[in-house]
């Protein structure tokens, strides 16, 4: 027969653990019915701070920066016409002396073409003598015919013949002919000077006194030093956009520290650029080795680079923006008036180095954003700051009305697109 103490200390045993979690499992849904939940509280939303300009309408005269190639307008080689030995030389004739126009610069011994002038004055007496003489001849003849007059009958030709006509006639041309040769003596001798045809510097020559020259024989070759042109290459489709021949351009020289020289837009040239298929223009610099205005502007060098900025058609009612602003597209980032970004596509007219122009998608006094977001979303909430101090810049000066678009885009730096470090993608 089983033992009641034992069996009731096996039935503690067991149920002991059993009862311990019912009362634990009843004891924690009482604590948890009085529990009071605690209030609900919203996150406040997420501010993005930007850093923005404010777009304004006005009025816009802009340069398109390039370079070019420093060129000679006129450039001549001489040549002499005449042969001879050379006495003398400009003391001016080397490479980099400056010649005035009109100074001779070589000369060739003009004796014989003296001898050759004196003789040609003396052909020329004879045949003045031989013309006078056979029109005194003439003159007899014409008296006796008409002492004759009644009695004989001459045709034309036989009249003419009688009169000495044809004799008469290659007098003339000989006195004609001798003039020529004169003239022609004449002009040779003069040809023994070879001068400058305008104010130049000597590029290179190769002639010394008492050399012989031949005609035809390379003397020296002239640059004129009045005006240079710095001939530069522009995408066609900006051409549209330059100001017209003859508008003011700007020029430096690249290889010194110097003030700008003066210029202006002279022509477009027939004909592409090889290598690049763009527009060439020349635009001409007066004086270009002659000091700048104050003496602070250096020569222009033949063959040298210069970095000229061409002028540009005005743009009225356009906007500038700092190129950080321009995004893929073209397009433009806003701050709307409830605080949010707005993407919006804009026409660019212009794009400089630093700035561009917008003729359409923008009015006066919005507010554009030219800082970086990392992921841009429509409609995200943006804050603006001020740039210096980083304090919100709450103020938007009221839109100003919009106003007709201008001329065709152009790029005032040459490339076509912005830069992806401004962009802000």
């Amino acid at each position: 027969m089983s033992n009641p103490i034992r069996i009731a200390g096996l039935t503690l045993r067991y149920l002991a653990p059993l009862l311990l979690i019912v009362f634990g499992v009843v004891a924690a849904r009482a604590l948890a019915a009085q529990r009071t939940a605690p209030p609900k509280v919203e996150a406040p939303p997420s501010t993005t701070p930007v850093e923005t300009v404010t777009a304004a309408l006005e009025d816009h005269t802009w340069t398109l920066p390039t370079y070019g190639t420093v060129r000679a307008l006129r450039e001549v080689t001489l040549r002499p016409t005449v042969t001879g030995p050379v006495t003398g030389i400009h003391p001016n004739l080397i490479a980099g002396g400056r010649v005035a126009a009109g100074d001779v610069l070589v000369r060739i011994d003009p004796r014989d073409y003296e001898l050759g002038v004196a003789s040609a004055r003396a052909n020329l007496a004879t045949a003045e003598a031989d013309l006078e003489v056979e029109r005194g001849n003439q003159a007899v003849a014409r008296r006796e015919l008409e002492l004759l007059a009644g009695e004989i009958e001459l045709d034309a030709d036989e009249r003419r013949l009688a009169l000495r006509e044809p004799i008469v006639a290659q007098r003339e041309a000989a006195v004609e002919t001798a003039r020529t040769q004169l003239s022609q003596a004449e002009l040779d001798l003069e040809r023994c000077n070879i001068v400058a045809p305008f104010d130049a510097v000597v590029t290179s020559e190769t002639v010394e006194t008492g050399a012989f020259l031949g005609a035809g024989n390379d003397v020296c070759t002239l640059v004129a030093t009045e005006t240079f042109v710095v001939e530069v290459s522009v995408p066609r489709d900006q051409l549209a956009g330059l100001a017209p021949v003859g508008a003011a351009a700007s020029v430096w020289p690249t290889d010194a520290a110097s003030a700008p020289r003066a210029g202006r837009l002279a022509r477009l040239l027939p004909e592409v650029d090889g290598e690049g298929r763009t527009a060439r223009i020349q635009v001409e610099v007066d004086a270009p080795l002659a000091p700048g205005a104050g003496g602070d502007a250096s020569p222009l060098l033949l063959s040298s680079f210069a970095r000229v900025e061409l002028p540009l058609q005005p743009v009225t009612a356009a906007i500038a923006l700092p190129r950080a602003a321009l995004r893929e597209g073209p397009r433009v980032w806003l701050v709307d008036d409830e605080g949010r970004l707005e993407f919006r596509d804009v026409t660019v007219h212009l794009r400089g180095a630093e700035r561009f122009l917008v003729t359409e998608g923008l009015v006066g006094g919005e507010r554009v954003i030219t800082s970086t977001i990392g992921a841009p979303v429509p409609s995200m909430r943006v804050a603006p700051i001020d740039p210096n101090t980083g304090a919100p810049d709450a103020g938007t000066p009221e839109r100003a009305p919009w106003a007709a678009p201008a001329a065709a885009p152009l790029d005032a730096d040459g490339t076509g697109e912005a830069d992806d470090e401004e962009d802000g993608r």
